[in-house]
């Protein structure tokens, strides 16, 4: 073949080759540009999904809001658009966009959505200059337990105060400990001046911080349906009364009444619902406030005494009222009561009034067997660990039993026991039902004085897939105390799970 024929067909093939290698070169670089963009929006799309959560997680803890405040004023969007734009989010309409809302027909959730628009890099190239990112969140805070009910009263509910076992109460402060109160006893030993040692617990041991701070915190929940309205919160018998009256009030150290005691004075305050619902120890709008004191001539109310006394009334909002109890005097009394609401002067309402945290109880009536309510478990705590812990249970003149049920049917628990300092004595350990027998379910032995001025905690796993429906959403304790006629005790639950936490 001519020379220069070979010449030009490889100069040909070099050419070809070049323009190739051109297009392969600009298609690899289309290709890592592509990556790089790709990478980077990657990158933006999890910042704003990162942002979304804590802004969500961040503004749960204010849901739901008082009825008074509409959600876009409320601290749950406030607080997540303040999250959102410290995480680099400011809204710039066009540009970023944060939005929280209200998940319909979840009052506990919050949902917050996070849009921002990123420069490209190399997909300029065709004509893409910005795209937009956007992600959302959802977080939920679990309600507040509810201890005890979930009907408009609180112990009796009735005008003649019969129709429940048990009394809401609250001990003197100085009322030995293992008298059954766990947390206004303020002294371990005899309640004498000296106060020697100290109680712990005492004012939930937040009394180094204010001494002023009450041992127990009751809730009152209203529902949307009642905003406006007349709200009336009644409190049966609620100074430590003289003896013989259906609540049992007593002095514990001179049940004569005669010249000792007398300086025991109990006070109710009420405090609106504010944008925290999940803690009841920082609403500070007070609504009401009233001292009843003990049994004493020229200062006793007569007309207080075992009988509805009509503590507060308001105009309803919607949202969880607290009610703090606290017992003063340097006193060794027991003062049992009871709580209800009213709306419109009607006890026919919705209402709901339980103990938040913990409760004290006092269940004077002979009964060998009682069941009672202690925790409400709604489908929203399933995949939760739930912790109850009974105060000074085994103060038994014989051998007992108590075994929980309805909710906790089925449901195996681990027990552990703690002293009257609250320190751990016996760690978690297999209930006697099923170290007895292998059977499911949480059941306790309780032998005579055994559990006598103690602690004992259950802890329950409670099921992913657990579902309840009204009335057997109650976890009942049913006590089974032959040959006691009485019992005065404390009862706490909590949730030790992720009570805020990310919704899938």
């Amino acid at each position: 073949m001519d020379q220069t024929v070979v010449e030009d067909e490889r100069r040909a093939e070099r050419g070809v080759s070049m323009v190739l290698g051109a297009m392969v070169l600009l298609v690899l670089l289309g290709m890592a540009g592509f990556a790089v963009d790709l990478g980077w929006l990657f990158y933006q799309q999890t910042n704003t999904r990162k942002a979304a959560e804590a802004a969500a997680l961040a503004g749960v803890v204010h849901m739901p809001q008082p009825s008074d405040v509409a959600f876009a004023d409320g601290e749950a969007y406030a607080t997540a658009l303040d999250v959102a734009e410290r995480n680099g989010y400011i809204p710039n309409p066009g540009v970023v966009e944060v939005v929280p809302t209200q998940v319909p027909g979840e009052p506990y959730q919050l949902e917050v959505e996070v849009t921002d628009t990123v420069d490209t890099f190399f997909m300029r190239v065709f004509g893409i200059d910005q795209l937009e990112v956007h992600d959302s969140a959802t977080a939920e805070q679990l309600p507040a337990l509810k201890l005890g009910s979930d009907e408009n009263h609180l112990g009796p509910g009735n005008s003649s105060a019969t129709d429940e076992d048990f009394w809401v109460a609250i001990n003197g402060d100085h009322t030995w400990k293992s008298q059954g109160d766990a947390f206004t006893a303020e002294c371990l030993g005899h309640p004498d001046e000296s106060c020697q040692g100290t109680n712990p617990e005492y004012g939930q041991g937040d009394n180094s911080v204010s001494p002023d701070a009450p041992s127990y915190w009751y809730a009152v929940e209203v529902p949307a349906d009642y905003v406006g309205d007349s709200l009336q919160v009644q409190i049966f018998d609620p100074q430590t009364s003289r003896p013989g009256g259906p609540t049992d009030d007593r002095s514990l150290s001179n049940p004569n009444w005669s010249t000792t005691n007398r300086n025991s004075i109990t006070r109710f305050r009420l405090l609106e619902p504010d944008g925290t619902p999940g803690d009841p120890t920082d609403n500070s709008v007070q609504v009401c406030s009233q001292n009843y004191r003990q049994y004493q001539s020229g200062s006793y109310n007569f007309s207080w005494e075992d009988v509805w006394v009509s503590f507060c009334t308001t105009t309803a909002k919607r949202g969880t009222y607290v009610l703090e109890v606290r017992q003063s005097g340097n006193v060794n009394v027991l003062n049992a009561f009871s709580i209800r609401a009213r709306i419109n002067g009607s006890t026919s309402n919705t209402t709901a009034v339980y103990g938040l945290g913990s409760m004290s109880l006092w269940f004077p009536n002979p009964n060998s067997t009682a069941e009672f309510k202690v925790v409400k478990l709604d489908a929203v705590y399933a995949g939760q660990q739930l912790i109850i812990s009974l105060w000074d249970p085994g103060d038994l003149d014989d051998p007992g039993a108590l075994e929980f049920t309805t909710a906790l049917s089925g449901i195996d628990c681990e027990v552990r026991e703690r002293d009257d300092e609250g320190n751990t004595t016996a760690d978690w350990h297999a209930d006697d039902g099923n170290l007895d027998s292998g059977a499911v379910g949480c059941h306790l032995d309780i032998a005579i004085q055994e559990h006598n001025n103690e602690w004992v905690d259950f802890s329950f796993d409670i099921p992913a897939t657990y579902t309840c429906a009204d009335p057997n959403c109650w976890a009942i304790v049913d006590y089974d105390f032959p040959g006691v006629p009485h019992d005065r005790t404390t009862w706490a639950a909590t949730v030790n799970g992720q009570p805020i936490h990310l919704v899938d």
